[in-house]
């Protein structure tokens, strides 16, 4: 019997394939390419070194950081296929473990296993991430690899190695519960088992950061920041949103003691670094919410970080005071639209008055840089309900806004509907997976506009709020917006 104990965590490049043909180069797209740490893989290392008993060993790589080459430089992503096949073909492993970003690095995908069946046919593969989630069936058809990993990762990864070896672990077995894969069965018969069980907070392991050169990232990205999890999870049911399929729908919570142990491991670890925390709604749970905020000031850990999101349902006076604290420099949370309409079609239900007594609130500090997010071009969006988002943007006059245009995905209520109205042209039999490609999505169609007239009226509005009518220029700070247009530039 053959054993599967080496194991390699390969974070495929999460970039365009240079094979493919380019999205016309322009606002949306022109981002130069500047890898960061791998959460996923660090988070995989610290899980699976911890519960496993069958001997396995692991070692990470992330392809992205091989192709930096000098601090400043945009990364030549035309290097990433002859790395790729360079680190295949060198490194001696039994099972190649991929973790691939979004469902338009699909071609990535494809030529690593292909490597991988050239150079060691013998191997299993497994692929993780979003694609594998939002397209579990399509992967396994698509690629010549043995299983997929639907949603979070952990524990499906150490039960799908141990199945490998056929492998009885009784205890972890109790434990964790086996679900969120996709296998392919020697007569090509496809079996999928969707994701029900998630961890507990206290069985979501810290990131094993010294399984990547984590120096290297620093001192060739220029941005001295490590990714953080203090939650896992969303009760929410915005149309749009697919995040669910990988965490759930309930909201998980590190324990406030455990999530500073980890902040400070990094603190020691890397003397000065940064944390962006990746959460979609830190804030959601407000008394644990409070408790992270005060452990975070009565330790002295108030570095510089970043929050991604915040839902401004849950914020108030006392809250914004403690994050200022705390030492969060953002204050970033979605409105998605300006419309009363739409808020409500797309479920989101945002109170308007909530945001304004927030945004308010947050520019007296005159410490904290509020991000705003909006989306454009809903299936069924009609101009009046354009123009009231941006209506809004101005009313708001947010030091960052982010517009974005909408990307029905498979698996959501939106896509749904987008299909029920006509209002986007999908082959669902043979999807085309660069069609996902969120910075150039043009999948939408509206009788009320075209495409490219959406795409000049997202382009005019980013132009005015964000830089001709800056709120950071408007309202005498330009100390302070100097510093944001330059990291921005």
């Amino acid at each position: 019997m053959s054993h599967y104990q080496s194991v390699l965590l390969m974070k495929l490049p999460y970039c365009i394939h240079p094979s493919r043909p380019q999205p016309s180069e322009n606002y949306r797209t022109y981002t130069p390419f500047v890898p960061v740490p791998s959460l996923a893989v660090t988070q995989l290392c610290g899980f699976v070194e911890k519960h496993q008993t069958y001997g396995y060993h692991l070692r990470a790589m992330d392809i992205n950081i091989e192709a930096h080459r000098e601090p400043g430089i945009p990364v030549n992503t035309q290097e990433y296929p002859e790395l790729l096949r360079k680190h295949i073909r060198d490194t001696d492993y039994d099972v190649l473990a991929m973790s691939a970003f979004v469902s338009f690095n699909a071609q990535w995908v494809q030529e690593a296993a292909q490597l991988s069946r050239q150079y060691h046919p013998q191997a299993k593969i497994i692929l993780g991430g979003g694609y594998s989630t939002l397209f579990p069936e399509k992967a396994l058809r698509d690629h010549p690899i043995d299983a997929v990993v639907i949603g979070e990762g952990e524990a499906t990864l150490l039960h799908l190695l141990n199945h490998f070896n056929q492998y009885h672990d009784a205890e972890f077995e109790k434990r964790f519960a086996w679900d969120g894969y996709g296998l392919r069965k020697e007569n090509g018969e496809i079996v999928l088992v969707p994701k029900k069980a998630f961890l507990k907070p206290e069985e979501m392991v810290a990131p094993r950061w010294d399984c990547l050169d984590i120096e290297k990232y620093f001192r060739l990205s220029g941005t001295h920041s490590l990714p953080l999890e203090a939650t896992r999870g969303c009760p929410y049911r915005c149309t749009f949103c697919c995040t669910f399929q990988s965490w759930g729908r309930k909201v998980r919570c590190k324990p406030v003691p455990q999530l500073m142990d980890e902040i400070q491991a990094a603190q020691r670890k890397y003397p000065g670094v940064s944390l962006r925390l990746v959460d979609d709604n830190l804030g959601f749970h407000r008394p644990w919410f409070v408790d992270f905020l005060k452990a975070i000031i009565e330790r002295d850990l108030n570095h510089n970080f970043v929050v991604c999101n915040f839902m401004v349902n849950h914020l108030d006076k006392e809250l914004v005071d403690l994050i200022v604290q705390a030492g969060c420099k953002n204050l970033p949370f979605a409105v998605e639209t300006g419309s009363a309409e739409m808020q409500s079609r797309i479920k989101k239900n945002i109170d308007f008055d909530k945001v304004r007594e927030i945004v308010a609130l947050a520019k007296e500090t005159k410490k904290v840089h509020i991000h705003l997010l909006w989306m454009m071009g809903f299936p069924g969006e009609t101009r009046k309900q354009l123009q009231e988002t941006i209506d809004l943007m101005r009313e708001l006059s947010a030091h960052a806004n982010q517009i974005t245009t909408v990307t029905p995905y498979p698996g959501t209520e939106l896509f749904s509907e987008a299909k029920a109205l006509g209002a986007i042209d999908v082959d669902e039999e043979h999807i085309d997976l660069n069609q996902f490609d969120y910075r150039a999505s043009e999948m939408v169609h509206s009788e009320e506009w075209t495409r490219e007239e959406l795409q000049e009226i997202i382009y005019d509005t980013n132009v005015e709020i964000n830089w001709l009518n800056n709120s950071y220029l408007k309202e005498g700070e330009l100390d302070r917006g100097l510093v944001w247009f330059e990291d921005l530039l």
